[in-house]
Protein backbone atom coordinates (compact mmCIF):
# COMPACT_ATOMS: atom_id res chain seq x y z
CA UNK A 1 0.00 0.00 0.00
CA UNK A 2 2.90 2.34 0.75
CA UNK A 3 4.05 2.42 -2.88
CA UNK A 4 0.53 3.30 -4.01
CA UNK A 5 0.34 6.19 -1.53
CA UNK A 6 3.78 7.47 -2.62
CA UNK A 7 2.56 7.60 -6.23
CA UNK A 8 -0.46 9.71 -5.23
CA UNK A 9 1.55 12.23 -3.18
CA UNK A 10 3.67 15.09 -4.46
CA UNK A 11 6.65 14.68 -2.16
CA UNK A 12 9.48 17.20 -2.17
CA UNK A 13 12.93 15.93 -3.04
CA UNK A 14 14.34 13.89 -0.16
CA UNK A 15 10.99 13.38 1.55
CA UNK A 16 9.74 9.88 2.35
CA UNK A 17 6.71 8.42 4.09
CA UNK A 18 6.57 6.06 7.05
CA UNK A 19 3.53 4.00 8.07
CA UNK A 20 2.57 4.95 11.62
CA UNK A 21 -0.79 3.25 12.06
CA UNK A 22 -3.51 1.14 10.52
CA UNK A 23 -7.05 0.46 11.64
CA UNK A 24 -10.23 -0.90 10.14
CA UNK A 25 -13.74 0.45 10.56
CA UNK A 26 -17.25 -0.33 9.47
CA UNK A 27 -19.62 -3.07 10.56
CA UNK A 28 -17.86 -5.48 8.19
CA UNK A 29 -14.40 -3.96 8.63
CA UNK A 30 -14.68 -2.85 5.00
CA UNK A 31 -12.70 0.37 5.39
CA UNK A 32 -8.96 0.51 6.03
CA UNK A 33 -7.39 3.69 7.42
CA UNK A 34 -3.64 4.05 6.98
CA UNK A 35 -1.71 6.82 8.75
CA UNK A 36 1.68 7.96 7.48
CA UNK A 37 4.25 10.51 8.62
CA UNK A 38 5.99 12.53 5.93
CA UNK A 39 9.69 12.72 6.78
CA UNK A 40 12.09 15.31 5.39
CA UNK A 41 15.61 14.50 4.20
CA UNK A 42 16.85 14.74 7.83
CA UNK A 43 14.30 12.21 9.05
CA UNK A 44 12.26 14.88 10.83
CA UNK A 45 8.46 14.83 10.67
CA UNK A 46 7.29 17.33 8.04
CA UNK A 47 3.60 16.34 7.97
CA UNK A 48 1.06 13.57 8.12
CA UNK A 49 -1.35 11.93 5.72
CA UNK A 50 -4.29 9.55 6.15
CA UNK A 51 -5.24 7.22 3.31
CA UNK A 52 -8.67 5.56 3.32
CA UNK A 53 -9.35 2.41 1.32
CA UNK A 54 -12.90 1.05 0.96
CA UNK A 55 -13.38 -2.56 -0.07
CA UNK A 56 -16.30 -2.34 -2.49
CA UNK A 57 -16.25 -6.06 -3.39
CA UNK A 58 -17.73 -6.85 0.04
CA UNK A 59 -20.79 -4.73 -0.75
CA UNK A 60 -21.17 -6.40 -4.16
CA UNK A 61 -21.05 -9.85 -2.60
CA UNK A 62 -23.72 -8.90 -0.06
CA UNK A 63 -26.02 -7.68 -2.80
CA UNK A 64 -25.62 -10.97 -4.66
CA UNK A 65 -26.48 -12.94 -1.51
CA UNK A 66 -29.78 -11.10 -0.98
Amino acid sequence: MEDYVKQKLSLNQGETIKLTGHKMKGSLQETDLYNYDILDSNGQKAGTVEYTHLYTHICTNLIELV
